[in-house]
């Protein structure tokens, strides 16, 4: 079959909010999404087989709180993960045997997450929000495989390296 692939797309959205009184809130948002495509093609005992996939996933849950008409505070979990993935395939029948050539390319990012702040109105001019966040991230670049006459190649670039690191900031801003 030459040039017969596939694509399709997925993504999955959910929201729920909760109030517990006139001063408090719980708010919950997901978002999922994951899509493909693939490609064959086949000519003179070559099979060619082409894919890339990739998807993402974000959630949060932030809990509101007025403590009074000019006071407000926020507290906020995030997480969020990205990965995609590239392959391609050849497969070569030569004297009734196969001989297999491939590559694969993925990479990843997940990232955690809290922010908290403090809102105040001094007036309907004039707020005030002082706030703290920090993120954990988890980076996973360039992970390569890769077989050659159906044997799997030593391939040192960047193989199951994971990088983490961390982000914090605190912040003062004002609206006028």
């Amino acid at each position: 079959v030459d040039g017969a692939g596939s694509i399709w797309f997925y993504d999955f959205n959910a929201k729920v909010n909760h109030r517990f009184d006139n001063n408090s809130q719980i708010l919950f948002s997901f978002y999922s999404n994951y899509d493909y495509y693939k490609k064959v093609t086949q000519r003179y005992g070559n099979t060619n087989i082409s894919t890339l996939n990739w998807g993402s996933t974000t959630a949060s849950l932030r809990y509101n709180k007025a403590f009074n008409n000019k006071l407000f505070g926020k507290a906020t979990i995030v997480y969020s993960s990205f990965k995609y993935r590239i392959s391609g395939e050849s497969i070569l029948t030569q004297k009734g045997e196969k001989i297999k050539n491939s590559y694969v390319l993925s990479n990843s990012i997940r990232d955690v997450g809290i922010k908290t702040s403090l809102e105040y109105a001094y007036s309907p001019s004039f707020t005030q929000r002082i706030g703290l966040e920090h993120t954990f991230h988890l980076i996973s670049p360039g992970q390569l495989e890769i077989t050659k006459d159906n044997v799997e190649q030593d391939v040192s670039f960047n193989q199951n390296v994971k990088i983490y690191s961390q982000e914090s900031a605190l912040f003062l801003e004002n609206e006028i």
